[in-house]
């Protein structure tokens, strides 16, 4: 038995602003982790009641688990986050805030604790109520930033801030003007040393800002409200920073950031690799690119008589279109365990291998199977 052991896992954070959760968009987002695989996601403007986030919590998401927090006035705040239920295992206390932050505390070991803060600040630009909002949620947010300093917990603040970055320059850089209350979170976050990780790894200018780089996408070019933030050691650790719009663009005019890291970076291998002995982690891998033209006259060989055998086994010599498609399936199974080279190998996350459909190999065990089956049931 080999143990691959030349597979780099990754560990995968991402926020998205959903503008409102409904149960198509649900499922578009429990599509959308499988698919990419991510560890954790926050999503922010969920906009929804207690009774639907609890169906949510309990249902919908095969390998995620989901933790939420709702205001009174659900229907302008709310926020997610979602993550592997391996992870979920290791939470060892959460806060939440005015349904507009959820804090996650993981604890893996006295030396590997990370803190997830999922933030929904208030949206609008002008008026008291709005203003002082913000500059509640803000400070509320680096009470837990310090609370996690002092707990030393590495931190991943993500989420939409409704605050844009290039406000909070022009303010700093101007000699007129002094930065307003609710845009200090920003220098605040820089003296805690957390980093912007857009900002730093895609070298953002926000003062002169490009489309590439929006998150909040409107009809002029739109707006940077979305961020990430991370602590030093994580952020030294960064393989890759991407903005880009979601798959389901309709559900949302704000695009999703994302960041990953190599998974030991943040997590103890423990984590994910202390069950991979079950049945279902284990999977055969096909060389198939070892194949040669000797190796081919042998698949031919091989599928023919794996054929004959099959068919001489059967009790009528009519059969049906499904009983043809199994028989088509078992004949390919077995030769291709006969003929090609492969390997018993234990992986993480590892999707099916079905490379097989893309090479010749498919095609010529296909027709020959094929050519024979029609010929001898009519």
């Amino acid at each position: 038995m080999i143990i691959d052991t030349n597979i780099i896992h990754f560990f995968k954070v991402a926020t998205l602003n959903i503008r409102q959760l409904n149960d198509i968009k649900v499922q578009n987002l429990a599509d959308y982790l499988e698919k990419n695989d991510i560890d954790i996601l926050s999503i922010t403007e969920t906009r929804i009641t207690n009774k639907k986030l609890k169906f949510i919590t309990q249902n919908k998401f095969m390998n995620h688990q989901v933790f939420g927090t709702v205001g009174v006035d659900f229907n302008g705040s709310g926020t997610l986050i979602i993550m592997k239920k391996e992870l979920a295992k290791h939470i060892s206390k959460m806060d939440r805030y005015k349904g507009r932050i959820l804090k996650i505390e993981l604890t893996f070991s006295e030396q590997q604790k990370l803190a997830i803060i999922s933030v929904y600040n208030k949206s609008g630009d002008r008026g008291k109520v709005c203003v002082e909002t913000r500059i509640d949620i803000n400070k509320n947010i680096m009470k837990m930033i310090k609370d996690s300093k002092q707990k030393n917990q590495q931190i991943i603040l993500m989420g939409d801030f409704n605050l844009q970055y290039k406000k909070y320059l022009k303010q700093k850089n101007s000699n007129r003007t002094r930065v307003s209350e609710q845009l200090k979170i920003f220098e605040l976050l820089e003296n805690m040393e957390l980093y912007d990780v857009c900002k730093e790894v895609l070298n953002i200018d926000d003062l002169a800002l490009t489309k590439n780089h929006v998150t909040h996408i409107t009809k002029k070019m739109g707006s940077r409200i979305d961020y990430i933030w991370v602590t030093k050691k994580i952020f030294e650790e960064i393989i890759q920073v991407n903005i880009k719009e979601y798959d389901s663009k309709n559900d949302t005019d704000h695009k999703i950031i994302s960041f990953k890291v190599t998974r030991n970076t943040v997590l103890p291998s423990i984590v994910y690799n202390k069950k991979k002995q079950r049945k279902s982690d284990k999977r055969i891998k096909y060389f198939y690119d070892r194949i040669d033209e000797e190796i081919k006259d042998a698949i031919k060989v091989k599928a023919k008589q794996e054929l004959n055998e099959r068919k001489n086994r059967m009790i009528t010599t009519t059969i049906t279109l499904d009983e043809k498609i199994k028989l088509y399936e078992d004949v390919i199974n077995a030769t291709k365990n006969s003929e090609i080279e492969k390997k018993e190998i234990y992986l993480t996350n590892e999707k099916e291998d079905t490379s097989v459909k893309d090479l010749e190999l498919y095609r010529i065990v296909w027709k020959c199977t094929n050519q024979k089956i029609h010929c001898e049931t009519g």
